[in-house]
C-alpha cells in the first residue's frame, strides 16, 4: 500500500535531514540506522518507526521540541505536494 500523496521513503529522509533541528534526532545520511531518539539514543532505519518509538511506553519523549517541529515540517512538505 502507497500513501495517497504517492511521496517515497527518500523524500521523507530528505526531509527529515533538512528541517533545522535534524541534528538532534539523526545520525550520518549514510548510516544504516538514520535515525535516533533524542531522549533515550535508540536508533532507528526510517523516521517512522522513531516517531511510533516515542509514543510509547518504552520511551514515552512524545512530540515534543525538535520531533513535533519534525512532524510538523514533514506533513507540510506532503500538504505542499497535494496543493
Amino acid at each position: 500500500m502507497t500513501c495517497p500523496s504517492e511521496v517515497t521513503q527518500n523524500e521523507i529522509d530528505k526531509w527529515a535531514f533538512k528541517c533545522y533541528e535534524s541534528h538532534l534526532y539523526t545520525n550520518g545520511w549514510e548510516d544504516e540506522y538514520k535515525y535516533r531518539c533524542p531522549k533515550c539514543d535508540e536508533n532507528f532505519i526510517k523516521v517512522s518507526a522513531l516517531l511510533q518509538h516515542t509514543e510509547t511506553l518504552a520511551c514515552a519523549a512524545g512530540y515534543e521540541g525538535c520531533l513535533e517541529k519534525l512532524r510538523k515540517y514533514i506533513e507540510k512538505q506532503v500538504q505542499n505536494l497535494l496543493e
